[in-house]
């Protein structure tokens, strides 16, 4: 049986700001947002709110910019 989970790792913990490489998954803290800027030039760049809980998958972004909250991300 597969337990879900997600990984912890070095330097992609307790983000509160600042632009990142965009990892695979995402997971929420504290509430709060980022901006997504995709591989993709001609997608303009997404704003991201989350609650605290919440994972969301990312896939095809190239950077994260968190503007609010607290973030773990994961490569997995």
């Amino acid at each position: 049986m597969a337990l879900p989970v997600f990984s912890l790792q070095p330097g992609l913990l307790n983000l509160t700001g600042g632009t990142h490489k965009a990892e695979s998954v995402i997971h929420c803290n504290a509430d709060g947002g980022f901006t997504l800027t995709w591989t993709n030039p001609n997608v303009p760049p997404t704003d991201v709110t989350m609650t605290v809980g919440q994972d969301f998958a990312i896939y095809e972004a190239d950077t994260i910019e968190i503007t609010s909250g607290d973030f773990h991300m994961s490569r997995q």
